[in-house]
């Protein structure tokens, strides 16, 4: 809280791209007494919950994985699990968080190659099937929301892109999920990762991965080292 002009308590804003005020009623659940983690009302609730985003992701079978996680984290999941020493990935970067990827990606040992646009404008689409025709990639990483500056990727025109070749997209949505579209399968999003706090209007904390069946042929695949 914080006093106005006049006096008067007013409630506390955050001005950035996230957290997000979380509503009252989501508050109000959360202060609910705790139930049995191992009970089966919280693993009716928490499947409830898996199934309740399959459509927010516009995915299919297998259901999101949740994990306490920043969405810092939730990257990093993604990256290790589709990657690893000595492979090669490429990042469209486009503002703040492609150098995210390029740290994570580089702390595992991978390979990284970028395809760099101006911050703010969207990336560059020519740029990445030239590299993806060059090289090969275990991942093509870009980033669904660049919170920095509110770039929004063409995300059916990377996936039609990236499926051509045998690398797997992966994507930050941790600002994008809930705020805009997302049709992971439709569009061949592999790996959609995102978290919590931002659009879907929760406390900090949880993490989330969704998988398509190409990328978990990677996954299932033993030779990231």
């Amino acid at each position: 809280m914080f006093a106005s002009s006049t006096g008067a308590s007013l409630p506390y804003r955050l001005r950035l791209p996230g957290p997000t005020a979380v509503p009252d009623r989501v508050l109000q659940a959360a202060a609910q007494p705790m139930i049995a983690h191992r009970g089966p009302e919280f693993l009716a609730r928490f499947k409830a919950i898996q199934d309740r985003l399959q459509p927010i992701l516009g995915r299919s079978g297998v259901p999101p994985f949740l994990f306490a996680s920043t969405g810092i984290g939730a990257m990093e999941s993604g990256i290790i699990n589709v990657a690893g020493p000595g492979q090669r990935v490429l990042i469209a970067t486009n503002g703040q968080w492609g150098p995210v990827f390029r740290r994570l990606a580089e702390g595992i040992g991978a390979e990284v190659d970028e395809v760099v646009t101006e911050v703010g404008e969207p990336i560059d689409l020519d740029g990445v099937r030239r590299a993806l025709g060059e090289k090969c990639y275990a991942a093509v990483l870009t980033v669904h929301s660049e919170s920095s500056t509110g770039a929004l990727t063409d995300l059916k025109a990377l996936g039609g892109i990236v499926a051509e070749t045998e690398s797997v997209l992966v994507c930050d949505s941790v600002s994008g999920l809930g705020g805009a579209e997302m049709r992971a399968d439709e569009w061949g999003v592999d790996v959609v990762l995102s978290a919590s706090q931002k659009c879907l209007m929760c406390p900090p904390g949880l993490g989330i991965a969704s998988i398509s069946e190409k990328a978990w042929g990677v996954i299932e695949r033993d030779d990231r080292g």
